[in-house]
């Protein structure tokens, strides 16, 4: 049979579920003892539900626990040539970050310390890099998808570049940020100083149903190479944000910061409403279109989900009465990724295809980078329309301006005029006056000179007479 003829394997998704524990834990969300795989659901109206995944684990699981099921074999995997994802998807506060990372605080590092509590990433790793051979290295990145644009986590200091990136096509069905640092990493501890210099540059908000949500989606991508510098493997390791009830969920900084939260909660949630539609569309063999350019997200994970990669999705539930119905929809979204499935292959052997297989490959590449090209040509386009738009504004502002001084000069203007008028008339006036009164003075002596005169020629008479 020729190469390109023989059937390449496929494989599931495999999808687990974590119940959170709490003071107000109920057991509406169990996992069936018996039966791990079993989870068992009861709303608030009093309807019972049961899901089938590839395993629960229950409010008293551990750390150690949940990475022996979920995570070991996947790095196996990335040591042995394949890519793989782990995703936790679950409603705000339902312990995904706890689930990736671990607790706040805790040693990551793998030297020591609070080794009970570590979560997948640190732990995968510390096995990661006890298994990987010789001459191999290791690279890591780690962006955030914060209200729809993509934010370089370990960009450099004061560099704004790479702080929101335009997506391409590196590959047929593998979209990476443009520009996007990459970090050569020897060991865990390196990794995980990487991972909390990206840590402090995502955005993360007092809330009220978790005093520390993330308002944005965390990928981590840890990328093995080998002695010839070619990609051997890549886990990619993803902390999604909650979805969020405006109801239940708001921001408890104060009104001055309820607008921007607002505004967050809708992006996350039409982020996570388009992967979900995402998972519809894989999870319906029959369906030809899947929605991945719905959302930078989507986009994002697109080769996680559809392409060559082993891919696992951990859905965390809170077990209060309260949260009883986003627990039943998080695990209706995990029942329908149960059904997704993708063709997975080494990367060495995904590097040589052959025959109609090459040839599709290439146009799908081209297609794709010619849509990403027009994308990025229509979000420059749009931003150059809002640009121009501020700048229309600004030039009617200036407008404005510059008619409101021309008016202000010309009442200026006339009261000045005025003000003048008023100081020749009074000048005028005052002249005058100083006329009228040398005049009067004038007339004052010749007065008294004649009268001087008259009285004379009348002694004259006299002394005559």
């Amino acid at each position: 049979m020729p190469e390109e003829n023989k059937a390449a394997p496929t494989e599931s998704v495999a999808v687990y579920a974590r119940i959170k524990g709490g003071p107000e834990s109920s057991t509406d969300i169990s996992v069936v003892p018996e039966a791990p795989e079993k989870i068992r659901a009861q709303g608030h109206s009093g309807s019972k539900f049961e899901f089938h995944l590839d395993r629960g684990f229950s409010t008293e699981s551990t750390q150690e626990e949940l990475y022996a099921n979920v995570g070991s074999k996947l790095v196996d995997s990335v040591i042995s040539g394949f890519n793989a994802c782990i995703m936790a998807y679950g409603q705000t506060g339902s312990g995904k970050t706890y689930t990736m990372l671990g607790p706040e605080g805790s040693k990551l590092d793998g030297s020591g310390g609070e080794q009970a509590g570590l979560g997948i990433v640190p732990r995968a790793c510390l096995q990661l890099f006890k298994m990987l051979p010789s001459g191999f290295t290791v690279t890591t990145s780690y962006m955030e998808v914060y209200n729809d644009a993509v934010n370089d986590c370990l960009r450099e200091e004061g560099d704004t570049k790479t702080q929101y990136l335009p997506l391409r096509e590196t590959t047929p069905g593998h979209v990476e940020p443009d520009g996007l640092t990459r970090v050569p990493v020897k060991d865990t501890g390196e990794v995980m100083k990487a991972v909390a210099k990206g840590d402090s540059r995502r955005v993360v908000a007092a809330m009220a149903m978790n005093p520390r949500s993330s308002r944005g989606h965390g990928i981590i991508a840890i990328e093995v190479l080998n002695a010839n510098g070619e990609k051997h493997g890549r886990l990619t390791l993803v902390d999604l944000a909650g979805m969020e009830s405006s109801k239940k969920s708001y921001a408890v900084e104060g009104a001055s910061n309820n607008k921007m939260r607002q505004e967050e909660a809708k992006r996350i949630n039409m982020s996570l409403l388009a992967l979900s539609g995402v998972i519809n569309a894989l999870a319906s063999k029959g369906q030809t279109r899947v929605p991945f350019r719905d959302s930078k997200l989507t986009r994002l994970l697109q080769s996680s989900l559809a392409g060559n990669c082993k891919a696992a999705i951990i859905v965390t539930l809170r077990s209060e009465k309260k949260n009883a119905e986003e627990a039943i929809n998080t695990l209706r979204f995990a029942q329908r990724a149960k059904a997704v499935s993708a063709t997975v292959v080494t990367n060495d052997d995904a590097r040589k295809p052959t025959g109609a297989a090459a040839h599709a490959k290439k146009l799908e590449y081209e297609l794709n980078s010619a849509k990403d090209s027009l994308a990025q040509y229509q979000d420059r386009l749009s931003k150059e329309g809002v640009v121009q738009e501020e700048l229309r504004l600004q030039v009617k502002s200036l407008l404005a301006q510059m008619q409101e001084l021309q008016e202000h000069d010309k009442r200026k203007e006339i009261e000045a005029a005025s003000d003048y008028q008023a100081r020749v008339a009074n000048k005028s006036l005052e002249e005058r006056v100083r006329e009228l009164e040398e005049r009067n003075k004038v007339l004052e002596e010749q007065n008294r000179l004649l009268m001087q005169r008259d009285i004379m020629q009348r002694a004259v008479l006299l002394e005559s007479g």
